[in-house]
């Protein structure tokens, strides 16, 4: 299938957004530095928030398969220009219209991409909304403002089917979450959606953005460190090529529950606390009795239910976490509002923050809402470089620290991430490493650089090699075992004649297996996955379907059919209309550590697809 353009969609916890690439060489779609669709001159991507209209929001719960895409009125960065819309995304367009929507009652989606991990429902005032609907309608109104640019830009209708897309999940879901997110995926783009890997991208961006370019660096080691709002993913990747960008993934964290949004909980106790320390209110309510949550309904919650002062309490303090400005500026109108609502000793105190009589932040703020943050991801990371030191010390000469996500865009977070590393291997585990870490990337890299390596990855699949959790077998008939032998010894594994029969027989014998289906390697566990291809035909022209199946197992098998040692993975069929026969694909280089599988078929005579379907492996 030839694609008119390249999509990566890099749905996060907090900030959400898209790459497009549509440069061509040789008729192939070709990985050069992506248009993020969402930039706005520093952030690239926009909140995970979104409006809908009650009326809309009703049709999709009851009609959403009969909607189609021109139902979908959104407003948005890309589709700024929509009149009459009835679904807004972003902070921007939300401010701007955040009397209609509390006019008309809209319904807010905000954060929560990591409801999927705890697997809880989204709840509003109404009701509740399975976390299933949600993610799948934002999906929804990302692939429709994709398709939006494409239309524009081609000056004709666009279909999903002529985008390679490819959306990115992070390691820390376990399988469940994993398979639940790609089948969402499917459902929106289409079964050709690949599932990336979020965090060796920012390798690709930095390596680009450093003016590298194309060019690997032959054992250089690089220190993943991705920070977003919820999560944080870390990794060792160690380039595996000195011509072009291709990596060994080393290792890979399981990911860890912490990211920037802990600092805003954090920020808006420590907020709160300042501003009503020792203060009494009209009614005599001593604030220091409170405790945090009746303090927030009284001091803040109601002042944020007006979105716009909601937006611009927000912008404010995002811009001193990332340091954009030096203070955080408490919204003018915030004062007025605790006047005018009793409490009046809180508003004297903020307005002497304002005027500069007394200072709000410094080093006590970054000490109480920072510094336990930063301790936590450290101690992580620490863990993580303990049990890989022998990992790192392989090339100890040539090692590098990539920051990635919201959190990164903070400089002092970067360098105290980076002093703990250099204290932790050079006084506590005696390495001598010192990891230059990343400068080179502006604010919009940092934020975006998740979606330019995911763009690089979806054209360049075979770039991160990556090894099996498990033995994958492919279902063949009456392959002679010598086949067998040569299909081991491709993969890097020594197998004699006598030792495969050893086996057969065990399987047999042993494990109640049917002699009569011989398994073909697919990848061996320990290994890397390398890609799979074999052709199958018919047994004869009257077989109306062709089925096969995949099977796992911890063991070397040779038969797999009945095998107490050996699952089902997954299986396919295709209608027998090929008299040329089919040929299978299997493409590992899609997530974290071997657990999703890309299988596709085509008809080996005019090579179209047969058959497309993403699979997750889960460890035996």
């Amino acid at each position: 299938m030839s694609y008119i353009s390249a999509i990566a969609i890099d749905f996060g916890s907090t900030n959400s957004g898209a790459a497009r690439i549509d440069h061509f060489t040789d008729g192939k779609l070709t990985f050069t530095t992506p248009t993020l669709l969402y930039a706005d001159g520093y952030y690239a991507k926009d909140a995970t928030w979104f409006y809908v209209h009650p009326e809309m929001l009703n049709s999709l719960l009851n009609t959403w398969d009969t909607l189609d895409d021109s139902d979908f009125k959104i407003l948005s960065r890309v589709s700024n220009q929509t009149e009459h819309p009835n679904i807004i995304w972003g902070k921007h367009f939300i401010k701007e219209n955040a009397d209609m929507i509390s006019t008309e009652h809209w319904v807010s989606f905000k954060y929560f991409k990591m409801m999927i991990y705890k697997n809880i429902p989204y709840k509003t005032e109404q009701r509740d909304y399975p976390i299933e609907f949600v993610v799948k309608l934002f999906l929804r109104i990302l692939k429709i403002d994709c398709l939006n640019v494409e239309k524009a830009r081609c000056k004709s209708n666009i279909t999903s089917e002529q985008i390679q897309w490819g959306v990115t999940i992070p390691s820390i879901w376990s399988l469940d979450n994993k398979r639940l997110m790609t089948r969402l995926c499917e459902d929106i783009f289409g079964k050709h959606v690949r599932i990336l890997s979020e965090p060796e991208g920012p390798i690709v961006a930095e390596r680009l953005h450093s003016g590298v370019g194309f060019v690997g660096q032959c054992g250089q080691i690089s220190l993943v460190i991705d920070v977003g709002g919820g999560t944080t993913d870390i990794c060792l990747v160690e380039d595996a090529n000195c011509i072009e960008i291709k990596f060994n993934l080393l290792a890979s964290s399981a990911g860890i529950g912490i990211g920037g949004n802990n600092i805003d909980n954090e920020f808006e106790i420590y907020f709160l606390k300042f501003i009503s320390s020792n203060l009494v209110s009209e009614s005599g309510i001593k604030y220091d009795d409170l405790n945090m949550s009746d303090l927030k309904e009284l001091l803040l919650t109601p002042y944020l239910s007006d979105l716009k002062n909601a937006i611009s309490f927000e912008e404010a303090w995002l811009n001193f976490k990332h340091g954009n400005t030096s203070n955080f500026i408490i919204p003018n109108n915030y004062r007025f509002w605790l006047n005018e609502t009793g409490h009046k000793s809180v508003a004297k105190r903020i307005g002497e923050i304002l005027l500069g009589d007394l200072e709000f932040g410094g080093d006590e703020l970054f000490q109480q809402v920072f510094i336990p943050i930063y301790e936590k991801i450290s101690n992580n990371i620490e863990n993580f470089l303990r049990k890989n030191i022998v990992l790192i010390e392989k090339n100890r000469n040539n090692t590098s620290l990539v920051f990635a996500g919201g959190l990164s865009l903070a400089y002092n977070f970067r360098d105290f991430i980076h002093s703990r590393i250099i204290t932790l291997l050079n006084y506590d585990l005696k390495s001598n490493l010192a990891f230059g870490a990343n400068r080179t990337s502006g604010s919009i890299m940092a934020s975006g650089s998740i979606m330019e390596g995911a763009s690089y990855i979806l054209l360049n699949r075979r770039s991160i090699k990556r090894r099996a959790k498990t033995n994958i077998f492919d279902m063949f008939t009456d392959i002679r075992f010598d086949k067998i032998k040569h299909s081991y010894a491709e993969k890097g594994v020594t197998m004699s004649l006598g030792l495969i029969n050893e086996i057969a027989n065990k399987d047999i014998e042993e494990r109640g297996a049917y002699s009569g289906l011989v398994a073909m390697p697919v990848a061996i566990k320990g290994e890397y996955f390398t890609d799979y291809s074999a052709p199958f035909f018919a047994k004869n022209e009257n077989q109306s379907e062709i089925k096969s199946v995949f099977y796992s197992s911890n063991e070397i098998i040779i038969y797999p059919f009945n095998n107490t040692k050996a699952k089902e993975l997954c299986e396919f069929s295709v209608p027998n209309e090929s008299k040329e026969g089919f040929l299978c694909t299997v493409d590992f280089n899609e997530s974290e550590i071997g657990s999703n599988m890309h299988c596709y078929v085509t008809r080996s005579d005019t090579d179209e697809l047969a058959f497309e379907e993403n699979y997750l492996i889960s460890e035996e």
